[in-house]
C-alpha cells in the first residue's frame, strides 16, 4: 500500500458532521469550544498528528478533518487500521481559528493575499500553542488546550513512534520541512520523498540559514531541525523579556518525546503564498527575504486605504502567487507519509 497515493481519496473526503465512536471530547478552549481528538486502528506503529497551533495556519486542520473522515469510513480490516494506530487532534486552537474566519471561510481553491494581509490575526509569539505544552502534570499555568492534549497523550498505553505537527507559514519560496535534532541525520528516505513530491508539483523548497537561532539548524535546502523551547526562552531572556520567556513551555515535539521511546518528530511549514527568490542567497541576511518582508509590510499597510486592484497588479508583477490549498494539503500529507515510510524502512 502506497500511503502517499491515498491523498486523492482523503482529499475528496467530507468533514464529519456528527460525533463518531472514535471521537473523544478531551477539553475546552479558553472561549468554551470543545477540543476533540480521535483514535483509529490497532496496529503496531503509533502515530500522533496535530494541527491548528496557530489560527492563521488553516490548512493542517483542513487535512486532518478529512483524514479523520476517511479513517472513519474504512472497514475494520483495512490495512490503514491493522498496520497503524492513529491519534489525531485536528485543531487545538479553535478560538484563534475563528478570529481568522474573515479571510479563511470563503476560500475555495486558494487564499486571497489581500484578505490575508488585511484580516489575519496571529497570536503573540509567547502565546503560540506549539510551545505551550505543560512542563509536568502539575503545571497549572499552561493553556487549557495544551493541558487537555497533554493529558490525552499521557493516557496512551505506549510511547508514539511518529509525531507530526502541521503548520503553515504565510510566505515562502516553497515547502519547508523541520525534523527533530535527534533524527536529523537518520532520514535520507524522508528527505528524498519530500524533495520528489515538491519537484513533481513544481515547487522550489524554502531555504533559510538561521545559524542555530531558536534551535533552527539547516540540514539542506528545504530541511532544518525544528525549534527548541529552551532556545526560544534564551532568545527572550537575552532581550530582558522575562515575561515572554516565562510563558514558553514544551513544544508538541518535546512533549511527545518526554513520554519515552525515540519518536521521529516532524513539523511541516507549507506557505500560503509563494515569494520567489527567497533562499537563493541564504545570508543571513537573505536579501530577497528582506525585500519581500519590506514589501509585504508596505502592502499590509496599504490594504487599509489604497485601491486593492493596484496592489494585486504589483503582486502579480513581482511573482507572488497563492499556493493552491490542495497542494498545501498534499505536501502536509507527503511529510506524514514520508515519516511513516522512513520508520518502516528501519524496522
Amino acid at each position: 500500500m502506497d500511503l502517499y497515493d491515498l491523498f486523492e481519496t482523503i482529499f475528496q473526503s467530507t468533514r464529519l458532521s456528527h460525533p463518531v465512536d472514535e471521537e473523544e471530547r478531551i477539553g475546552y478552549t479558553h472561549e468554551g469550544w470543545p477540543i476533540t481528538a480521535y483514535r483509529f486502528g490497532r496496529g503496531p506503529l503509533r502515530i500522533s498528528l496535530l494541527a491548528g497551533c496557530q489560527g492563521d495556519e488553516p490548512v493542517g486542520p483542513m487535512l486532518l478533518e478529512k483524514l479523520v473522515a476517511y479513517l472513519h469510513s474504512l472497514a475494520a480490516d483495512h490495512q490503514m487500521l491493522s498496520d497503524f494506530n492513529w491519534s489525531i487532534v485536528p485543531n487545538i486552537n479553535r478560538d484563534s481559528q475563528l478570529a481568522n474566519a474573515a479571510w479563511t471561510r470563503d476560500a475555495e481553491s486558494a487564499f486571497d493575499p489581500i484578505k490575508y494581509l488585511r484580516f489575519r490575526k496571529r497570536d503573540e509569539p509567547a502565546e503560540d500553542m506549539e510551545f505551550g505544552f505543560p512542563l509536568s502534570p502539575d503545571d497549572n499555568e499552561a493553556h487549557p488546550e495544551n493541558s487537555a492534549v497533554y493529558l490525552w497523550w499521557k493516557k496512551q498505553e505506549q510511547p508514539f513512534h511518529l509525531h507530526v505537527s502541521l503548520h503553515n507559514m504565510g510566505f515562502g519560496a516553497g515547502p519547508w520541512f523541520l525534523l527533530s535534532p535527534q533524527w536529523s541525520q537518520r532520514c535520507p528516505l524522508l528527505i528524498q520523498l519530500c524533495q520528489q513530491a515538491a519537484k513533481d508539483l513544481r515547487y522550489h523548497l524554502h531555504d533559510v540559514e538561521r545559524l542555530g537561532e531558536n534551535g533552527y539548524n539547516r540540514i539542506g535546502r528545504g530541511f532544518c531541525t525544528h525549534p527548541i523551547s529552551m532556545a526560544i526562552q534564551h532568545f527572550y531572556i537575552i532581550r530582558d523579556d522575562f515575561a515572554r520567556a516565562k510563558k514558553i513551555r514544551l513544544s508538541s515535539m518535546e512533549c511527545v518525546r518526554s513520554f519515552g521511546g525515540d519518536p521521529l518528530t516532524l513539523m511541516s511549514e507549507i506557505p500560503l503564498f509563494i515569494t520567489p527568490g527567497v533562499g537563493e542567497i541564504l545570508g543571513p541576511p537573505d536579501p530577497r527575504a528582506e525585500m519581500w518582508r519590506r514589501k509585504l509590510h508596505e502592502w499590509s499597510e496599504r490594504t487599509k486605504t489604497w485601491d486593492h486592484h493596484t496592489i494585486v497588479r504589483e503582486m502579480k508583477a513581482m511573482g507572488l502567487r497563492a499556493m493552491p490549498i490542495r497542494h498545501q494539503m498534499q505536501m502536509h500529507w507527503r511529510l506524514v507519509t514520508a515519516g511513516i515510510e522512513q520508520l518502516l524502512s528501519l524496522l
